[in-house]
């Protein structure tokens, strides 16, 4: 399989993925005190992209897809299926 192509049903738990990988990773930098800014700044702790995933720019959405398209492909390559539940578990930001 081409690691940058998934079968068209696994684009939307990619996106799904992609949502949770961004909103752990804002959820981490905010815990170790880091907040929204215009730029990033590691003595200030402020980052652009400590935002809500809709309102990231496309190219960090991409970033973001990427990771998941990446574990996604992973499962797949190692011989597991991805089988929907016809459970879906509303999302959370805690």
């Amino acid at each position: 399989m081409n690691p940058d192509t998934l079968p068209e049903e696994l684009e939307s738990l990619v996106e799904e993925m992609a949502r949770h990988v961004h909103d752990t990773w804002m959820r981490r930098r905010m815990a170790e005190g880091w907040t929204h800014g215009p730029r990033r700044d590691d003595r200030l702790l402020t980052h652009p992209c400590l935002t809500s995933y809709d309102s990231l720019p496309e190219n960090e959405k991409d970033f973001d897809r990427a990771t998941a398209r990446a574990t996604v492909n992973f499962i797949l390559s190692n011989g597991f299926s991805l089988i929907p539940s016809g459970k879906h578990v509303p999302r959370t930001i805690s």
